[in-house]
C-alpha cells in the first residue's frame, strides 16, 4: 500500500522538476535579454529607454530576488540624474558612498558637480569639477562639464578661467554662434572687463530671446544720448504679447527704459540678484 502511494509520489515530482528549471531558463533568458537591451540604450545615451527597460527587468527579478551589483546601480544613478540633475544629488552620493573605488567614480565625480550646478551651488560644483579628468569622460559628459565649468567660474567672480572654459566650449559644439550659454557669459566677460562695444555687437535681438537678462547688460553698455534708437526695436520686442521675460509681463517704453538706465542702474559691473533666479 505504501508503495503504491510513493512511486505516483514521486514520478509526479521527477516530471516537475524539469518543467521547474524550463520555467526559470525562460525568465533568466528573458532577464538577460532585457539587461542587454538596457545597457545598449545606456551606451547611445537614450536614459529614457534605458530606465524603462531596467524597470521591466527589477520586475521580473523581483518574484526571485534581484541581485543589486555596481552597474546596476551605476546605470539607475546615471538615469536618476539624466532625468533631474538637482533631485538626483542625494542618489549620486549614496553611490560613491558605496562604491569608493568604482570605475565608474570619475563619471560619477562629474555627475557630482553637474547636481550641485543645477541646485545652484556652484563652489561645490567647481570642486568636483577639479577632482574629474574630462578625458576619461564621454564626449557629451564632456561637453557638459566644460559648459558647467565655465559658468560656474563666472558665476564664482573667475571670469577670465571662465571665458577660457568658453572658448573651449565654443569647439567642443557644432553651433556656438547660437549657443545661449556662450553668446550671454562672453558677453558678461567683456561687460565685466568694460568692452562694451563688444558687448553691444554680440547681445543682438536673438541672443536677448535666447536670454532676457541679456537687456540689463545692454542698458549698462549704452550711452544715454543714443539709447531710443538702440532700444526701440527691443522695446517692440518686450510689448510682444508671447515675450517671455523672468515670466513677468511688462509694459515699457524707451523713455521709461533710458530713465531707468540712469537713475538705478548705474551700479558695479555684477550681474543684479534677478540673474540668480533665472
Amino acid at each position: 500500500m505504501v508503495k503504491r502511494i510513493i512511486i505516483p509520489v514521486l514520478l509526479l515530482l521527477l516530471g516537475y522538476a524539469p518543467q521547474n528549471a524550463v520555467a526559470q531558463n525562460r525568465l533568466t533568458d528573458q532577464g538577460n535579454r532585457l539587461l542587454d537591451e538596457c545597457r545598449t540604450l545606456f551606451s547611445q545615451g537614450d536614459y529614457g529607454a534605458a530606465g524603462t527597460v531596467l524597470a521591466e527587468w527589477e520586475a521580473l527579478k523581483r518574484s526571485t530576488g534581484v541581485v543589486r551589483s555596481e552597474e546596476i546601480d551605476y546605470m539607475r544613478t546615471v538615469i536618476s540624474a539624466e532625468n533631474d540633475l538637482a533631485g538626483s544629488l542625494d542618489m549620486i552620493l549614496g553611490f560613491m558612498e558605496k562604491y569608493p573605488q568604482s570605475i565608474y567614480y570619475n563619471h560619477m565625480e562629474a555627475l557630482l558637480g553637474s547636481s550641485y550646478f543645477a541646485c545652484r551651488e556652484y563652489r561645490k560644483a567647481l570642486e568636483c569639477f577639479d577632482e574629474t579628468d574630462p578625458l576619461l569622460l564621454e564626449d557629451r559628459d564632456s561637453r557638459r562639464l566644460v559648459r558647467h565649468n565655465a559658468v560656474s567660474m563666472i558665476r564664482c567672480g573667475q571670469t577670465d578661467e571662465g571665458y577660457v572654459q568658453l572658448s573651449i566650449l565654443e569647439r567642443l559644439v557644432s553651433n556656438p554662434e547660437t549657443d545661449e550659454d556662450i553668446v550671454f557669459y562672453k558677453a558678461y566677460v567683456d561687460y565685466a572687463r568694460g568692452n562694451m562695444d563688444k558687448v553691444l555687437r554680440n547681445l543682438s535681438e536673438p541672443a536677448i530671446r535666447m536670454r532676457p537678462v541679456s537687456i540689463w547688460l545692454i542698458l549698462n553698455c549704452v550711452e544715454t544720448e543714443t539709447m531710443p534708437q538702440l532700444m526701440r526695436p527691443l522695446v517692440r520686442w518686450l510689448n510682444h504679447p508671447k515675450t517671455p521675460l523672468w515670466r513677468l509681463r511688462l509694459s515699457v517704453s524707451w523713455e521709461n527704459i533710458c530713465t531707468a538706465r540712469v537713475t538705478t542702474l548705474r551700479q558695479p559691473r555684477c550681474l543684479p540678484a534677478i540673474w540668480f533666479r533665472t
